[in-house]
């Protein structure tokens, strides 16, 4: 899609212009996250991603038009790829050390992932938000240790937003939002002191909720 607005840029140049180029992208999701200095007390450990949105739109690319005035633009909830989810066991798994017998599992619920693209005068900007709700079980009695929520944001502006463009800042955007929780030192401590209570103890003292 090429933003084009010949009518104003007249007055600054001859003829019609229209601008193309890279996306500037920017927002929380490419902040960088401090390196955790704790790791899980356990020796292995998984992600599942469970989403049970409705009206998840089955294409996550856009059919961006080639013209656009100020105010058009299209957002909707896309599907999880399955990159992210490969991406967010990869991560996990950098932060379990060959330690321990626990068999540690993290349940992922999709609150919101949505993106898509809106024009404005100068240029055109493509969007994504993810908000994540993330559980952390003790495989051996399916009993919660740590449960919390994350989000995370990601925007690109640029004369030519591609059609894939709000995807790929999805994609970020989820990673980021994971990352932010599961590599957090507070989270970590908080789910090894879990398991060391119910090392104690045989079970949780304070057992929490989870869910969507």
């Amino acid at each position: 899609m090429i933003f084009c607005r010949s009518w104003l840029l007249a007055l600054m140049a001859s003829g019609l212009l229209c601008a193309c180029g890279s996306a500037l992208r920017n927002g929380p999701a490419f902040e960088p996250l401090p390196a955790p200095t704790a790791r899980y007390d356990s020796e292995t450990a998984q992600v599942f991603v469970k989403d049970e949105r409705r009206g998840v739109s089955k294409d996550s690319a856009f059919d961006t038009p080639f013209f656009s005035l100020p105010g058009d633009g299209e957002s909707r909830a896309l599907p999880i790829s399955a990159e992210v989810e490969t991406a967010m066991a990869a991560l996990l798994k950098r932060l379990v050390p060959r330690v321990g017998s626990d068999r540690l599992y993290f349940q992922v619920y999709v609150r919101r992932a949505d993106a898509g693209w809106i024009a404005h005068w100068w240029d055109e900007e493509a969007r994504a938000t993810a908000e994540l709700q993330i559980c952390a079980f003790d495989g051996t009695d399916n009993s919660v240790l740590a449960a919390g929520s994350s989000e995370s944001f990601a925007y690109a502006t640029s004369a030519d937003v591609s059609d894939g463009e709000p995807a790929r800042l999805l994609n970020t955007a989820m990673l980021h939002a994971w990352a932010r929780w599961v590599q957090s030192d507070r989270m970590i401590v908080a789910v090894n002191r879990a398991l060391a209570e119910k090392h104690r103890w045989g079970r949780l003292l304070a057992p929490m909720p989870c869910g969507p």
